[in-house]
């Protein structure tokens, strides 16, 4: 059985250094109080609902896969809730886009796209409110035309479209679709990409798994049995009637549990990105497989190189040399039947670091807390000083902080915290830190920021429906944007 304390999170459509370079020493805090540590959450007043939105000016197309108005600046998508979440409710969401200012992410300057604006059918999964976007959404310029297209999962139903049989899905299984942007954004009737029939597609993400130049989609799901998982890879380019280059597919012996990817350079680049697939797991810590393709090179040949135990994982490159490396560790979770509620000492509070040219080290990790103040650690990449080596992004329990694999020195970053009362509940002061959700160059200055979010759950019970955002500059500690996710979704915004 699965102890499930708090949602992975990651980053979206699928995404920072405070110690040392932003506050130097003790620092009174905004209330004029007691003085301010570098590990200390910022006094700030919690974000508010922005401006009413207008829609950006359409551009010329771009290499950038997250550009999704071509106008060479870098968007932040996201999918958040359309209005507030309620415990034991379905929470509607939006597909959400910030489009990118001289000074990055706009909060003023989005569109806000349900179900029927991406063109998917009516009605989503059971019981979903109507018009809810599915929460597994990227983009990816899949035809070569400068505009992302978004690549949603949906499930297939039975006669929806010529050629897509259900096979032993009873009557329906899950297939990507796209929704092919353009210069005003994505619009139009989503295309199903016709991927193996054998396959219930679950979750899709993006990549260059051959280094040509041509995104390439990777879908994991179950096979018709419903007892093995399977991989496959949509290789580019795209056509528009959901067509592909080829495929490639690997089986596993058991059902997939988690696939990462490392990014797509958002200027084009033809880096080859590398894969990997985690293990199944109870709760307890489970290993995975590596894969790094290139030119010409199947990614599936030769079966891959088996990693370490660890549940948190992330691809980057620590130090600097321009290749893919990955990141792999105990992210504090742990089986709950009797006998297998410990890890062994090679697992328990460490990571692996599998460099793209060298040899594989290991290194601690900091404490996850207890109780309710557990904290499920996750990794994730960031460059906050722009010297092009990442250091790796941990959420701990009083929040985010960075971690130097070349030196293991540990350094809380841009801290933020969701308030003491929500719904006239009041919010206990461990479940109050903002968790990281994803790193990236926003305002193209060469140095990551950081995406913060606070949902009233998340420290419990795995929520996703993140309230509250930041996004952090840390070498300053300053906030770029911030804004409440109903105020960016609610009405008076570029709704199509």
């Amino acid at each position: 059985m699965r102890i499930q304390v708090r949602f992975l999170a990651g980053a979206l459509v699928g995404t920072l250094l405070l110690g040392g370079c932003g506050t130097d020493g003790d620092e009174p805090d905004a209330g004029g109080g007691k003085p301010r540590t570098s590990d200390t959450p910022r006094t700030t007043a919690l974000p508010s609902a922005p401006a009413a939105s207008h829609a950006p000016a359409p551009g010329k197309g771009s290499k950038d896969p997250d550009d999704l108005n071509g106008d060479g600046r870098t968007d932040l998508s996201l999918v958040l809730p359309a209005d507030k979440p309620k415990a034991n409710a379905f929470t509607a969401r939006r597909f959400v886009t910030l489009y990118g200012g001289a000074h990055g992410p706009d909060p003023a300057t989005r569109t806000v796209l349900g179900r029927a604006a991406l063109g998917l059918r009516a009605q989503g999964g059971q019981n979903e409110p109507p018009d809810s976007v599915p929460a597994d959404l990227v983009t990816a310029d899949l035809d070569g035309d400068g505009f992302p297209d978004v690549v949603s999962t949906d499930s297939f139903e039975a006669g929806a479209e010529q050629g897509l049989s259900t096979e032993d899905f009873a009557g329906q299984r899950g297939v990507p679709f796209v929704t092919w942007g353009g210069p005003t954004g994505p619009h139009g009737t989503a295309k199903a990409l016709r991927t193996d029939a054998k396959l219930s597609v679950s979750a899709v993400r993006r990549g260059d798994f051959d280094g040509d130049g041509h995104p390439d989609l990777v879908v994991y799901g179950d096979d018709a049995s419903l007892l093995h998982g399977a991989v496959s890879v949509l290789y580019g380019p795209f056509t528009r009637d959901g067509g592909f280059a080829r495929t490639e597919t690997t089986t596993l012996d058991d059902s997939v549990g988690g696939i990462a990817v490392a990014p797509l350079d958002p200027e084009g680049a033809h880096t080859p990105t590398p894969l990997f697939i985690h293990d199944q797991d109870d709760g307890e810590q489970t290993a995975g497989t590596l894969y790094r393709g290139g030119p010409g090179k199947p990614l599936f040949a030769g079966g891959g190189e088996r990693t370490r135990k660890g549940n948190a994982y992330t691809f980057g490159d620590f130090d600097g040399d321009g290749v893919w490396d990955f990141a792999t560790g105990d992210n504090g979770s742990r089986n709950d039947e009797p006998g297998y509620e410990t890890e062994a000492p090679a697992t328990e509070g460490s990571y692996a670091l599998y460099p793209g040219k060298g040899t594989t080290s290991t290194h601690p990790l900091p404490e996850t807390g207890t109780g309710m103040s557990a904290t499920l650690r996750t990794f994730l990449p960031a460059d906050p000083d722009g010297d092009g080596k990442d250091a790796l992004l941990l959420d701990t329990p009083q929040g985010p902080a960075l971690t130097d694999p070349s030196t293991d020195q540990l350094s809380p970053v841009a801290r933020r915290s969701g308030p003491t009362t929500y719904d006239d509940e009041k919010i206990r002061k461990e479940a109050r830190p903002a968790h990281p959700l994803t790193s990236r160059d926003l305002d193209a200055d060469g140095k990551d920021e950081l995406l913060l979010g606070w949902s009233p759950r998340a420290a419990i019970s795995g929520d996703q429906d993140f309230v509250y955002l930041w996004v952090v500059r840390p070498e300053e500690d300053r906030d770029l944007a911030s804004f409440t996710a109903p105020g960016v979704t609610g009405a008076g915004n570029a709704e199509r």
